[in-house]
């Protein structure tokens, strides 16, 4: 018996997410993850590892969101019996779970209009050749896009 050939399945466009503050980008996705991680290992070393950061780029990392958040967003305590470790704030599992909110729903945005956007890149990869015409990157960005309260 012979099969008719099928279409491959569509192609579903995925967004990123950057937070920005004033003076700079607050968290993307490697600094969610990071925040992610160090709420489940407890640990700066661990969490970085778990990323995969270098130990300096998380320490850099988590200095650059505590300058721009209104709050810190990671607490650490030092040595004792338990040896001490670092956790997040409030505001951090705040900032977490707003930034993996915001996430789902840029996705659903994305996946209700994918059928549109495709189509309109399509057109336009057909008119002309462009370098990595197979990838389609939007960036959306917006200052103060959730000011404090």
């Amino acid at each position: 018996m012979r099969r008719l050939a099928t279409s491959p399945p569509p192609r579903r466009l995925l967004g990123r997410l950057s937070l920005d503050a004033p003076g700079g980008s607050l968290v993307g996705e490697r600094r969610i993850r990071l925040l992610e991680a160090i709420a489940e290992q407890g640990s700066i070393k661990r969490a970085a590892a778990a990323v995969p950061l270098s130990y300096k780029a998380a320490w850099d990392a988590l200095a650059a969101m505590n300058n721009l958040a209104e709050h810190p967003l990671v607490e650490r305590s030092t040595g004792g019996r338990q040896g001490g470790g670092t956790r997040l704030t409030d505001a951090g599992r705040e900032l977490v779970a707003m930034y993996r909110a915001v996430e789902h729903e840029q996705q659903d945005a994305l996946d209700r209009l994918g059928p549109q956007l495709r189509s309109v890149w399509d057109r336009v990869a057909a008119e002309c050749v462009l370098p990595g015409s197979e990838q389609l990157s939007w960036r959306a960005s917006r200052p103060r896009a959730f000011p404090p309260p």
